[in-house]
């Protein structure tokens, strides 16, 4: 990890070269270096991707199969540094041959996926070992459906995924042993976040003193409304601040565990520990902001604040989530009675809702009828795309003029695809989002502004 040499401090290489106990390829060497001269501008080498073009080496990632890749044994021999380096990194690059991935429903042992992929790669591709040993373990025996992903697996990623898989069952396009696949292997390789990203590196144990510089500037811009406790400008601080934080590590290695969101995030974790506590509540209702983060050590002056504002984890957890429950059995009483109709109900309704589609509202509105041309269309997620960006006419559940029941029209397929007729009792579901924002509270108390529209509220 520290090879890169560094010209700025080659008088220091002299001399560890005259005493001849250390090589340049050890990393003991960067750490004399970083000790004897000054410890903020010596920094460990930005990562660098390989690409792997030895033919041996080749062979043997392309021979990973589902089996292989699937297991937490695979991910620790590639990837994990146990003292003696890594055999590769996730990010070294190959290159994928034509019909070298897909097709399992060729080999007898995947005879428990009933729907597993038949197709191929019918052109030779770029990706990284990382990718290609994700797909084998998680979207190969669903490649028909799912194809090669071929893009970073972040948070919001992995959610998609979750959602197109969710999709792929509803629509009778995977089996049910291939959706408790999916999620075991979830289980299994969940464990392995450390090895694939670490979350600290020297760089950002090094950055301390760069960062008050930024940190001051921003005090300085900022002045009165921090003290005051304006909500808006605490927020803009902490958002410049994360903002330069990333511009400053950009490819170091203790990164990718943030920008996942796999195990930490830059708003919360990150933020917190490195560049600012940022916004407290205190319990009176008034609002605080602390510059100082926890690894600097918080300024005396702050103590009460931080004591305080600290009650409100433990109370939202165990008060606020009890009135959340209670108002999700409300709902639950409220709307028990309420059921879908059979397939193919129609009330015969003339009145819709009018949406536009986009990538953030579109998986709401799957499964549920559109009024296109004077007929009844339904939104799938396998034409989805082609109404990206459209306005269109939705039969709606609140509008349905049914006397005894909401008819599928109306509704939608989705119960009725997952069997459940009286939909009145999932409405705990709205409330529940109430409830489990209390419980996220004991750990994230970062304050998020959003903006909303008239429109949007209405």
């Amino acid at each position: 990890m520290y090879t890169e040499y560094y010209n700025e401090h080659a008088l220091y290489e002299d001399a560890l070269y005259e005493n001849n106990t250390l090589s340049r390829d050890d990393e003991d060497f960067w750490r004399y270096l970083a000790e004897a001269g000054n410890l903020s501008e010596v920094k460990p080498p930005k990562r660098h991707a390989n690409h792997i073009t030895d033919k041996d080496a080749l062979k043997e990632i392309l021979s990973i199969d589902h089996d292989i890749a699937s297991r937490k044994s695979t991910i620790m021999d590639y990837f994990c540094n146990f003292g003696d380096g890594a055999r590769y990194n996730p990010y070294d690059i190959i290159e994928v041959p034509a019909h070298a991935y897909g097709g399992l429903s060729n080999d007898p042992k995947y005879k428990d996926y009933t729907k597993a992929s038949t197709k191929t790669n019918s052109q030779k591709f770029t990706t990284t070992i990382g990718l290609w040993i994700f797909n084998k373990a998680f979207i190969e025996p669903m490649n028909d459906i799912l194809g090669y992903i071929n893009e970073p697996i972040t948070k919001k990623k992995y959610g998609s995924l979750n959602n197109a898989v969710s999709y792929a069952l509803l629509e009778d396009k995977i089996s049910v042993q291939q959706l408790k696949d999916f999620i075991m292997q979830s289980q299994i390789m969940m464990s392995c976040c450390s090895a694939l990203a670490p979350s600290h590196t020297e760089t950002i144990f090094n950055m301390e003193k760069d960062i008050a510089k930024e940190k001051a500037k921003l005090q300085e811009e900022y002045g009165e409304r921090l003290e005051s406790g304006d909500l808006v400008a605490i927020k803009e601080y902490e958002d410049k601040l994360i903002a330069y934080a990333k511009d400053y590590l950009k490819d170091d290695p203790a990164v990718d565990m943030y920008n996942s969101g796999a195990r930490g995030s830059w708003d919360n974790n990150f933020k917190n520990m490195y560049l600012t506590r940022g916004s407290v509540k205190k319990t009176s209702g008034e609002y605080k902001a602390v510059t100082t983060s926890y690894i600097e050590g918080m300024d005396p002056k702050d103590f009460a604040d931080i004591n305080d504002s600290a009650i409100q984890g433990p109370y939202s957890r165990s008060r606020l989530t009890a009135s959340g429950g209670y108002v999700e059995k409300l709902f639950t009483s409220l709307t028990q009675h309420i059921k879908i109709g059979e397939k193919g109900s129609d009330c015969g309704t003339k009145r819709t809702v009018t949406v536009e589609l986009t990538k953030d509202n579109i998986g709401d509105w799957y499964f549920s009828y559109m009024l296109e041309n004077g007929k009844l269309i339904e939104l799938t997620p396998e034409i989805g795309s082609k109404y990206l960006g459209k306005t269109v006419h939705f039969r709606f559940s609140a509008l349905c003029e049914s006397k005894t029941h909401i008819c599928e029209k109306c509704a939608g397929t989705f119960f009725n695809r997952i069997g459940i007729n009286n939909a009145g009792m999932a409405s705990m579901i709205m409330m529940s989002s109430v409830k489990n924002s209390n419980m996220r509270a004991f750990h994230d108390s970062n304050l998020k502004l959003s903006k909303l529209s008239i429109n949007e509220v209405f």
